[in-house]
């Protein structure tokens, strides 16, 4: 047994190889040997992403992107394929046309695109073409039903049936309709054609207009008069000369107020009324008859007749010229900014 301890002591404390000296530092010591397996299982290899499929495999993870994994069977979400850090990425259609008056829509049901216009994201006077976008337009009344005119096209849209026979349209800076009928003043919905009265009236009214000072003028045969809603009544501003009537329509480029009148050799007559108590000033003929609608698109000056013309006026001289063919549109009244 001695002998049997002894060379257990002696090969323990003989040669100095392998072994460490008093006061000399042990390496550090990897907490993982690197012969040691990364995993047991395929549970072990889970990373969370859903589209990947996690295996073990001899003691290290494989992990595979599955493309298969993503397909909801979804139109619009178009096809997925994984991407093993992000999971499921899909490559949807690409429902943009790039016009910002359009509602950009994936149709799940038609597996299509669908791009509605919408006219609240176009500047006033403007419509939503949802093939070019803005588009300068027009509001014009046949009797009662409202219509869109493209500027200077002289394109048609209907619009809407309204619960009234008009006389005249007109548009505010706000974006608000108003209209004119044998019995007051009302503001029109241009969408639904439901009308809001806002004063009664039993003067004959052909024209209407809001000035670039807010306040709505309403015109009669020989009277223009000032729409004053607190008292629910229409203030006469001025009278026109004799001879000289509205023939149905107010538009103002910059301060002036012009307006179309009867009493010309040859047709209308377009006439400027001064708002500081000077007399009207016949600017000069038209050369066209019945030019019941006027519009005025920034500083250029629209007529439209009860024969179906679309005119472009010299605010300057009052020469018209007929521009465009409405298809025989009996235009009762226009209105535009």
């Amino acid at each position: 047994m001695r002998a049997l301890v002894c060379i257990v002591l002696l090969v323990g404390c003989g040669a100095r190889t392998g072994t460490l000296d008093l006061g000399e530092e042990a390496p550090p010591v990897d907490p993982v040997d690197a012969g040691s397996p990364e995993c047991l299982r395929d549970a072990d290899c889970d990373d969370g992403v859903a589209c990947t499929r996690d295996r073990c495999a001899a003691g290290r993870c494989l992990r595979e992107a599955e493309d298969a994994a993503c397909d909801d069977g979804l139109w619009c979400t178009g096809p997925g394929r994984c991407d093993p850090a992000a999971g499921c990425v899909f490559e949807r259609p690409a429902c943009a046309d790039a016009l910002e008056c359009t509602e950009d829509v994936c149709d799940e049901v038609s597996r299509s695109c669908e791009f509605v216009p919408d006219a609240r994201f176009c500047p006033l006077s403007h419509r939503c073409d949802a093939r070019t976008g803005c588009e300068p337009r027009a509001l014009v009344h046949v009797n009662d039903a409202l219509w869109e005119v493209d500027l200077p096209s002289g394109r048609l849209h209907f619009l809407v049936r309204m619960r009234a026979v008009l006389t005249d349209i007109a548009l505010g800076n706000d974006g608000v309709v108003y209209g004119t009928t044998s019995t007051g003043l009302f503001t029109v919905h241009e969408r639904s054609g439901t009308i809001a009265r806002l004063l009664s009236s039993t003067e004959r009214t052909v024209a209407l207009e809001v000035g670039p000072d807010g306040e709505i003028y309403v015109g009669g045969e020989r009277t223009i008069s000032r729409a004053d809603l607190a008292s629910g009544r229409l203030v006469e501003v001025v009278s026109l000369p004799r001879g000289r009537g509205a023939s149905g329509d107010i538009a103002f480029i910059g301060d002036r107020m012009l307006i179309s009148a009867t009493g010309g050799a040859d047709g209308d007559l377009l006439m400027e009324i001064p708002l500081d108590g000077r007399d009207p000033i016949d600017i000069g003929p038209i050369g066209f008859s019945c030019v019941w609608g006027l519009a005025a698109f920034g500083t250029t000056l629209y007529g439209f007749t009860c024969e179906g013309a679309l005119l472009r006026i010299d605010a300057e001289t009052g020469a018209g010229e007929a521009i465009a063919d409405l298809e025989g549109l009996r235009v009762g009244g226009a209105a535009a900014r």
